[in-house]
């Protein structure tokens, strides 16, 4: 029995080499807000960086930064949690190159300023974004005066515009809440949505999204939507949309509280693809006098969408974000037992929603796996297998990989993308 089970793990380490096939190779700067890297701001790495360079960033506290026209990862370094007071806003990516943010926590604060309010700004992109176990917080608006920012409504966790080939992975995305004051006569700021898809296709795997809380006033705000995509199409497998809550009524005469926030919205034309979400309208606000918002719905479809739901449970792959060479990383596959699994990989993004898998592929195609299974989903519903991560002749590259399924009933599905920057042993904190 134990040289069976080597024998598999010998086999298990041969079939993952294969995934670090050598490819172009990138230059690593370190970002320290507190010295010992390269550059202390994030703004200045970016400008400094050529395209598809690394960014390690290490803990601290940094302002946004713009990225215009070139393709980069910037990336938290494993066991660092950097955290990102403004706007990250990525413009103009050409097609053939990539952008990966992997481990920040952008939260914004309330400014006069719009292009520092959102948590993450996508747009007009040809090229690949990727945005990999980040946390992005829209700014609240103010508390009391006018509001701070554009109509009195919270600020958006990500917004995205004119933008071809976004995907989020794990990720958390919270809208601001809207505009309150005491005014019997005024009314409440909307929430913020957590995420806007505004003519752009997007796809989220294992993430929580939820729309900002409607401000108080004379008549309570209304919450913003868990996702709002008035246009183009959404993909979500193994998701949460929530709606944000109404906001409070306190007019003594007639002030009711505000309505709940939709958890998924789809416009009049535009299509969401769906496989095991959980979504969930935002709860009615209160009111002075009793007279409660009502609550969002869960789905809130507009007459000409189109909404497709597919059957089965949502594949989950989970690899971290960043390792070093000669090193392992844990790839924790949760399923169904029997599943068989393939964990193929390329050195290039791709966008390509496939109707027979129930998904989104988001490798370039073609897609090479192997003939046999890298694994099978025991009982427990959860398999664990070790990725080595072999030498690579420069500093660091990107590879992007993706969890493919067959279940017992021979039915494929497409599991979990996940990004992957491969270190150089230098940047090793050992």
């Amino acid at each position: 029995m134990n040289r069976l089970r080597a024998l598999r793990a010998a086999l298990s380490v041969l079939s993952f080499a294969a995934l670090f096939a050598r490819g172009a190779s990138a230059d690593v700067h370190v970002v320290s807000a507190f010295g010992g890297g390269d550059f202390t701001s994030l703004q200045a790495a970016v400008d400094a960086a050529a395209d598809g360079d690394v960014l390690l960033v290490r803990d601290g506290t940094y302002a946004g930064f713009t990225l215009f026209g070139k393709g980069l990862t910037v990336a938290a370094e494993p066991g660092q949690a950097p955290q990102v007071t403004t706007t990250i806003r990525v413009d103009s990516v050409p097609a053939g190159s990539s952008v990966v943010l992997a481990g920040l926590s952008v939260s914004t604060s309330y400014t006069t300023d719009l292009t520092k309010v959102h948590g993450l700004v996508v747009n007009q992109c040809s090229g690949a974004v990727r945005v990999q176990e980040c946390s992005l917080t829209g700014a609240n608006n103010a508390n009391n005066g006018q509001p701070n920012f554009g109509d009195g409504s919270g600020a958006r966790g990500a917004v995205l515009l004119s933008s071809a080939n976004v995907v989020f992975t794990r990720c958390e995305l919270v809208g601001g809440r809207g505009h309150q004051q005491y005014d019997c006569c005024d009314s409440g700021g909307t929430g913020g949505a957590g995420l806007t898809s505004i003519s752009t296709v997007v796809a989220l795997f294992d993430c929580q999204v939820t729309g900002g809380k409607g401000g108080y006033s004379g008549w309570g705000g209304s919450g913003g939507a868990g996702v709002n995509v008035p246009n183009f199409g959404v993909f979500a497998t193994g998701c949460t949309f929530t709606g944000g809550e109404g906001g409070f009524g306190d007019d003594f005469i007639f002030g009711p509280g505000g309505s709940g926030g939709a958890g998924l919205s789809v416009g009049a034309g535009a299509q969401a693809q769906l496989r095991d979400n959980a979504l969930a309208g935002g709860a009615g606000g209160g009111s002075f006098l009793g007279m409660n918002g009502a609550p969002g719905q869960p789905l809130q479809a507009e007459p000409g969408s189109t909404v497709i739901t597919y059957p089965g449970a949502a594949r989950r792959f989970t690899l971290r974000s960043v390792g070093w060479e000669g090193s392992s990383v844990q790839l924790t596959v949760e399923g169904q037992p029997g599943d068989r699994v393939w964990f193929p990989g390329s050195s290039e993004p791709g966008f390509r929603s496939v109707a027979s898998l129930g998904g989104v592929w988001a490798l370039a195609l073609p897609v090479k796996m192997l003939a046999a299974p890298q694994g099978i989903v025991p009982a427990s519903g959860v398999l664990e297998l070790l990725v080595p991560i072999t030498d690579l002749p420069g500093e660091g590259d990107q590879r992007y990989f993706q969890g493919y399924v067959v279940a017992q009933g021979g039915q494929a599905f497409l599991g979990t993308p996940n990004s992957f920057t491969r270190l150089g042993c230098a940047f090793s904190p050992d």
